[in-house]
This record gives C-alpha cells, sequence and structure tokens, in this order.
C-alpha cells in the first residue's frame, strides 16, 4: 500500500510544530507581564541618617555650597590689609614725675612710674652701664603693653645701686633690648624700696 504524498508532507507539519510552554504563575496571582519591577531607587541608607547629613558650607563665614578654602568670601576677607596711623602726643598739662639719682657718682635723670611694677632703663641708660662693665643676664619676664596685651619676652637683667638723698638703693634694672628712644623709668619696686611718697597732683 502506497503512502499518499500529501499525508506525509502534514505529518512534516505537525512535527514542526513548537510546543506550547506554559508559563507558571507566580504564587499569589498572575501580573502583567509589562508590568514595571520593582524600584531601583532605594535609599542606601536609612532616611534617619541622610536626614542627619549636613548640607556643606564655608565654616569661615557659612556660605553655604562652597567650603573655605574655596571661598570667595572668606578669602577676600583674609586678604584684607588694615593700615593704620599712629601718632605720637606731647602734654605739658599732666607731666611726668621727674627724679634726680646718682649712678657711679653720675646724675640722671628718670622718671617715675607708679604703673610699673619693675624698673626700666632707658636707651642711653643701658648705654651708659655697659660703658662702665655691668653685665647682663636674660630674664623672661610678662609684659603688658599699654593696650592691655600681654606677652612673654626675654629682657636684659642686673641690679645696680641707686644713690638717692644720701640712701644707697640696689635696684633691678630690666632692659628691652628692642626698644629705642625709650626713657628710664622707676617702678613700683624701686619707689618702695626708697620710701618715697609721689604727690601726683601737684607733681612732686
Amino acid at each position: 500500500m502506497k503512502n499518499n504524498p500529501n499525508q506525509t508532507f502534514k505529518k512534516k507539519e505537525e512535527f514542526r510544530k513548537p510546543f506550547l510552554i506554559k508559563k507558571s504563575q507566580p504564587v499569589g496571582g498572575c501580573h502583567d507581564n509589562h508590568s514595571p519591577g520593582p524600584s531601583r531607587n532605594v535609599p542606601r541608607f536609612p532616611s534617619s541618617r541622610a536626614e542627619r547629613i549636613k548640607p556643606i558650607q564655608c565654616y569661615g563665614c557659612g556660605t553655604p555650597g562652597v567650603v573655605k578654602s574655596k571661598c570667595p568670601r572668606t578669602n577676600e576677607m583674609e586678604t584684607e590689609v588694615n593700615c593704620m596711623t599712629l601718632f605720637n602726643l606731647n602734654s605739658d598739662l599732666y607731666p611726668s614725675i621727674v627724679i634726680v639719682l646718682k649712678v657711679f657718682g653720675e646724675k640722671i635723670t628718670v622718671c617715675a612710674d607708679t604703673g610699673a611694677f619693675h624698673t626700666i632703663a632707658g636707651e642711653k641708660l643701658f648705654k651708659f652701664l655697659q660703658e662702665h662693665g655691668i653685665t647682663f643676664t636674660n630674664k623672661v619676664i610678662s609684659f603688658m603693653m599699654a593696650d592691655g596685651i600681654r606677652q612673654f619676652i626675654t629682657a636684659l637683667r642686673t641690679v645696680v645701686d641707686l644713690y638717692i638723698e644720701g640712701k644707697v638703693i640696689p635696684t633691678e634694672f630690666l632692659v628691652l633690648p628692642e626698644a629705642k628712644g625709650n626713657k628710664t623709668l622707676l617702678g613700683l619696686d624701686f619707689l618702695n624700696a626708697a620710701g618715697i611718697v609721689l604727690d601726683v597732683q601737684g607733681g612732686k
């Protein structure tokens, strides 16, 4: 018995038909194949931690969005130059109290300073003492300027006998090496040792 060629062709077509694959439904029901998957914009850190992050700002002036090294406002303020002019005013309304002493047989004129705790040798007296062979040693002192700023400086120190009204007063002199043209000031240490009472109002 001969096979019909048409039947053979149909069998081949049926053989080539693909098998239908049934997709398994997910647990809990089916979903649309085109539905978007889980969102990828998930924060890496909890929201409580993200809220604690402070925005960038300059800690010099508070400008937001920049750091101090790149802040134009802070750098501009740091490069400003403050200029000032100093004036020297000499007034005869409040004259200084002058005291005449003797050192190595020579009379010297010095000023009394009730605001100074130590006796300061001026530039001329410093050179005078050096000419008479007086030696000096270094001493670190706490020095307050007229503007109220206190600083530690290294001064020169020596002890010299001062003669006044028949008394001999061993007095410690401090020398400020960097001071130029300054006057000799008798501090409270000498005034107390000599028993000198000053009449500031009368200038005596």
